[in-house]
């Protein structure tokens, strides 16, 4: 099942700490059973991140979902959103940090919410936040 959502990972770097938390950001995504349309990864252009997330071993699915796009103008965290959301052609996206991760029914939710709420055009999602030790924070 697919959702008409888009995800955006901006990506500003990709150091051996922010690998990890990437690989559990996609795999939060890979085992979603509602999956977004579309995931959109943004790079800094000409930037040894584009390798490294070239390099990262995708699942199938995912990798029909996915499109790198670099950005040849400002790299920092808001400017690789502002880029991405010019490549979206789904009607709802979100943003996922690379150190965060998707609960496993959040797609599933988000479709419950905007078939129930039709007159809606921005949903926040509630947050749980950890430590590198998966320790609840807030």
């Amino acid at each position: 099942m697919e959702t008409n959502l888009t995800v955006i990972l901006p990506l500003v770097s990709l150091d051996d700490k922010e690998k990890d938390y990437f690989a559990n950001a996609i795999k939060s995504i890979e085992e979603q059973k509602t999956k977004p349309k579309d995931l959109i990864i943004v790079v800094p252009k000409d930037s040894e991140v584009k390798k490294e997330v070239g390099s990262y071993e995708f699942s199938e699915e995912t990798k029909n979902m996915l499109t790198i796009v670099e950005n040849d103008g400002e790299t920092d965290f808001c400017s690789q959103i502002n880029h991405a959301v010019n490549s979206i052609e789904t009607e709802w996206f979100s943003v996922l940090e690379v150190d965060d991760e998707y609960s496993k029914n959040w797609f599933k939710n988000v479709e419950k919410y905007v078939e129930s709420y039709d007159d809606v055009d921005i949903f926040l999602p509630l947050v749980v936040d950890v430590d590198s030790e998966q320790s609840f924070l807030g």
